[in-house]
């Protein structure tokens, strides 16, 4: 368990990914709850700006979950915040009761408002809740994304990688690794994934697919010849 104290700088980093359109991020950078502080750019055609935090562009852009494990890497503290900066949603007090939850023991990871597509979702639905529910026996992890994610950075530590949908590997990596509980807020307030990306979600989704596997393997939770004979249905 992480030591907690209200009032207090917690040992948090806070990861903004964004497009180009933030929003609500400018309002959390305020707070002192965190110790490090980056802002994280994956799309196409952006703007150079000037903030009091460090800025990383993303090459190759548009590939969320590339963001998310590079962002991994630049992170010194234990808990890790990755906020969509273009969320209409984030609101600072679910930021920050996460964070103090997780802290406290209470669980190792936090997720909430999808961030989502109809497209998405349909072929999240048709190729990856079938491995999560009935192979791996994981019922609640209902949207392709989400754009408030808390944990122990030790989680998103990882050898896998996914074209966007990082987030799950971390959760299932919590799951296999400790048997950990974990939090998933499915909250009334939705973000959508952009029409940019509208054409590519079945190979964003077989990638996610083929990664939950390939960890799954690894970590032993399933046998390889069921997980090669799961990855040949994706082709």
């Amino acid at each position: 368990m992480l030591r907690s104290l209200k009032n207090e700088t917690r040992h948090a980093a806070l990861i903004g990914l964004t497009l180009g359109h933030i929003k609500k991020l400018k309002s959390l950078l305020k707070e002192d709850i965190f110790t490090e502080k980056y802002l994280i750019f994956y799309g196409v055609s952006i703007s150079r700006v000037i903030w009091k935090i460090p800025i990383f562009y993303i090459d190759p852009p548009l590939i969320r979950g590339y963001a998310m494990k590079r962002s991994v890497s630049l992170v010194h503290e234990p808990v890790l915040v990755f906020v969509n900066a273009d969320s209409k949603c984030i609101e600072k007090s679910l930021v920050k009761n996460a964070i103090e939850d997780i802290e406290l023991g209470k669980y190792k990871m936090f997720l909430s408002i999808p961030f989502t597509s109809s497209n998405f979702e349909k072929s999240y639905n048709r190729v990856v809740a079938p491995i999560l529910k009935d192979v791996l026996g994981i019922n609640n992890v209902n949207f392709p994304s989400y754009s408030l994610v808390i944990g122990l950075r030790k989680y998103f530590d990882l050898d896998e990688y996914t074209l966007w949908s990082y987030e799950h590997l971390a959760l299932l990596n919590t799951l296999f690794i400790d048997k950990s509980s974990v939090r998933i807020e499915h909250s009334e307030c939705a973000d959508t994934i952009p029409e940019l990306f509208n054409g590519v979600e079945d190979i964003f989704i077989k990638s996610l697919a083929k990664s939950i596997i390939n960890l799954a393997i690894r970590q032993r939770i399933i046998e390889e010849k069921l997980g090669k004979k799961l990855i040949e249905g994706l082709l």
